[in-house]
């Protein structure tokens, strides 16, 4: 590990005054750049909290403070957000740099984009689109608030809404699963569009869309729809089959089997109309 800083030179004190564009910049995208000066404080504050764990070796100070300037502000956003109903705190966040979907709906929300904003017509649609789906929509509705008032706290969430804090954290996986799943389907559905293919939807394409699996508790998604790749279609593949593989209890197995069938059917539908009707 390199030599780590103690104390503000006058350089450090620069690269923390050449933030002020980064915070008025995505201030401004949510209209709240009167909050510039109280978000650079708070860059400021959170530096010099923070400065023994700059490493010179690993990075630039003035990109090491850039990012804090990022986090700061879409916090700002964010703790704004929570204040507006849901619908306009959808919009306000990912105006002020959220590129995806599952960003707004993740439970890192903010602290951890720090890209510029994509289209934001292109994650208005992804939302319509989960919502639509969504076959409860308060189940929609209860992972906008999870994130958006008690800043994706499960069990304070779940004594809020007055349920059972893991039927609230799998009704809340269930979305993310559903919004990665549409955004990609749509993302390919464009860009298969801009480059004029015309060959039909193949497995792979729809294998493409799936959640990634990084997750343990998600793996069971890729290896299910692998199984049915390689024995040719969902009638091929029992919930003992599915138990067998993942070791799960065959009761587990057989909703995940009928999850993944319902996720791949979505993806198909938005890969081939761009949309779910």
């Amino acid at each position: 590990m390199g030599q780590t800083v103690k104390t503000w030179s006058p350089e450090m004190i620069r690269a923390w005054e050449n933030t002020r564009p980064i915070v008025l910049n995505r201030l401004s995208r949510a209209q709240r750049t009167r909050e510039v000066e109280d978000v650079m404080n708070e860059v400021w504050i959170a530096a010099a909290e923070g400065l023994d764990s700059f490493d010179e070796q690993r990075g630039s100070f003035q990109g090491w403070i850039n990012g804090i300037a990022v986090r700061q502000s879409l916090r700002m956003v964010r703790s704004e957000a929570r204040r507006g109903n849901t619908t306009e705190a959808i919009a306000q966040a990912a105006s002020s740099g959220v590129s995806t979907v599952y960003d707004v709906v993740a439970e890192d929300f903010g602290d951890a984009v720090a890209g510029e904003v994509s289209d934001w017509a292109h994650v208005s649609e992804v939302l319509r689109m989960v919502r639509a789906a969504v076959s409860q929509r308060r189940l929609f509705d209860r992972s906008m608030r999870l994130i958006l008032e008690c800043d994706g706290d499960v069990g304070e969430a779940a004594r809020r809404f007055g349920i059972a804090a893991p039927a609230l954290r799998d009704s809340h996986r269930n979305v993310l699963d559903l919004a990665r799943v549409i955004q990609r389907a749509l993302s390919s559905y464009w860009r298969r569009r801009e480059e004029r293919v015309d060959r039909a939807v193949s497995f792979r394409d729809l294998l493409n869309c799936l959640p990634a699996e990084s997750e343990e508790s998600r793996a069971w998604i890729g290896t299910i729809a692998r199984a049915v790749a390689s024995r040719g279609g969902f009638g091929n593949v029992s919930a003992a089959d599915v138990a067998q593989m993942t070791g799960m209890a065959e009761v587990t197995a057989r909703h995940c089997l009928a999850r993944t069938s319902w996720l791949l059917m979505i993806a198909r539908t938005v890969l081939e109309n761009g949309d779910l009707e």
